[in-house]
């Protein structure tokens, strides 16, 4: 199961698209990592694409440059890497596909847009 999922407009951590939980209910140490890499990633400091550990779980996270969104999903490290990866990576290219509008998406639908990438742990 996800300990968390967040979907980013260019480095907006205040106001993401996505947010479960919401970021005062997540380990402080955690956060900050998110905020690090995301921002390296958008200012291209740092790798568009990615997987690493804190705290024993596993933070992957994908950048996608041409609409300016982040993709970053945290889960325990007792999941395979290998799924980790290819979930965050699913999970970018059907919000790509099914979002009309990638930055600002209808918010009433876009619930239903992840829980439609079931997420290997969840099978």
């Amino acid at each position: 199961m996800a300990h968390a999922l967040y979907i980013f407009r260019d480095d907006e951590f205040d106001t993401p698209i996505y947010a479960d939980p919401a970021s005062d209910e997540l380990d402080e140490e955690v956060w900050e990592a998110i905020i690090d890499t995301v921002h390296e990633a958008v200012e291209n400091e740092g790798s568009k694409t990615g997987i690493r550990v804190i705290q024993e779980q596993w933070m992957a996270w994908k950048c996608v440059a041409r609409p300016g969104l982040s993709f970053v999903v945290v889960v325990q490290d007792d999941q395979d890497k290998s799924d980790v990866t290819a979930f965050i990576q699913e999970l970018a290219k059907h919000y790509m596909d099914e979002v009309d509008d990638l930055r600002f998406p209808d918010t009433d639908g876009l619930d239903d847009v992840i829980i439609d990438v079931i997420a290997p742990w969840d099978e």
